[in-house]
This record gives C-alpha cells, structure tokens and sequence, in this order.
C-alpha cells in the first residue's frame, strides 16, 4: 500500500514449506500435501515427522522474523532459567526456577502451580490472578508476572508447548490441567475462560471454581 512502511511479521507455524511443490494450503484435509498445520487432528508435534510436517522447526523451512532466526536454532522454546533474576542457569541446574521462552510471542512461561512445592492446590480465579501477581518467580519482582489472557494460553498450545514438557518445568501430565486465564466472557463477567495446554480445548467456569494456574511475563 502507498505510503505504508515495516514489516509484516506472521507466525513461524502458519507457513511449512511442502517440499516438492513449494506451496502452502490452509484447505487440505486430512493431511497431505498440499496441507499445513492448520489440518492435523491435534497440533504441530502431535502429527508423526514427515517431510511436510518436520519433527522440530527448521528455520529454513519457515518464514519468520525477530524470532532468534540463526543458523541451527530449530527450536521455539527456549530454556530462559536464571539464578535470582541476574546469573544465567538452567532447568536442570535449577528446576525451582525453571522458565521457558516462547520465542514466537516473545512470553516468558512459569512452571503451573501444581509443580510447585507447597501450592500443589486447585485455585479461584481471583486467587489466581493475585497468584501471578504477587510472584517473584526465577528472580522477577512482583508485578511483573501476571495471568495469561485465553488467546495467549491458546497461542502456546498452537506454538508447541507440549514439544517443551519436561519433568523439570511441566509434564504432559501437568498440561492437561484447566489452567485460568485472565479473560472473562464479555456477556457475562463471572464467568472465565480456561484453557488445557495439552490439547488446546478452551472453555468457561464460574470464576470461584478451582483450577490449575501458569503466569507469564514479557521482560527477558
């Protein structure tokens, strides 16, 4: 368009190169080719490794920018871990702390409460949302955690969280909790969303029900 200038930055997951025709389709189904992402019965890792759907995300085989696009950087979550908030660490080296990047989004994700020592519980909604905030998780002051919205907790679902799952941060175990999200349903406010992060399904409870909470922040 005249007079309009940037860039155009479209989610790395929306596009997988088809070799050997060099094309992308959001209508093919079931997968073949000529198919994307979009037609697998689950998610991107949930469909078996093929040429069209590669076990891992190859940077040459996708259009993405300002996502840590080098060269033999084929993974989307990235260990962010640290030491109090300053010394570099890792799950491993420390799993109390244990955080992982989402390099699409750019959110920084907490291990669900639900690993966490001593607050192995189900919670309201409003206790989620004062969890969240009042965390200094992996050295971060208060405030600067908060509740993911029901798009960004679908988001991490779409990006493959499930390929990240490990004892250290979450299991797979542990996604296929209901996790709160800071969204409410705009007809009727006590109502709130919640998202499962093993299978993307997305649904709404009375905010006073307990569920599982996970808290994001943006600042790494």
């Amino acid at each position: 368009m005249s007079g309009v200038t940037g860039k155009l930055k479209v989610n790395c997951r929306n596009a997988v190169r088809l070799t050997g025709t060099g094309s992308f389709d959001n209508s093919t189904s079931p997968a073949a080719a000529g198919s994307d992402i979009w037609d697998t019965i689950d998610d991107y890792y949930g469909l078996p490794a093929s040429t069209d759907f590669p076990s891992t995300w190859f940077v040459a085989e996708n259009y993405c920018g300002g996502v840590e696009a080098a060269a033999g950087d084929d993974n989307v979550w990235k260990d962010v871990t640290t030491t109090n908030g300053t010394t570099a660490s890792t799950c491993a080296g420390t799993s109390a702390n244990c955080t992982m990047k989402d390099k699409i989004s750019g959110l920084s994700w907490s291990k669900s409460n639900r690993t966490m020592a001593g607050a192995n519980t189900l919670v309201t909604w409003q206790a989620a949302v004062t969890y969240c905030n009042a965390s200094t998780y992996n050295g971060q002051t208060a405030g600067s955690w908060r509740l993911p919205t029901q798009k960004e907790l679908l988001n991490a679902y779409e990006h493959g969280i499930s390929s990240a799952a490990s004892a250290n941060w979450m299991s797979l175990v542990n996604m296929r909790d209901s996790f709160w999200s800071a969204s409410s349903r705009s007809d009727i406010p006590d109502y709130k969303w919640f998202v499962l992060l093993a299978n993307g399904f997305t649904g709404y409870s009375l905010l006073f029900n307990g569920f599982a909470v996970v808290c994001v922040h943006a600042h790494h």
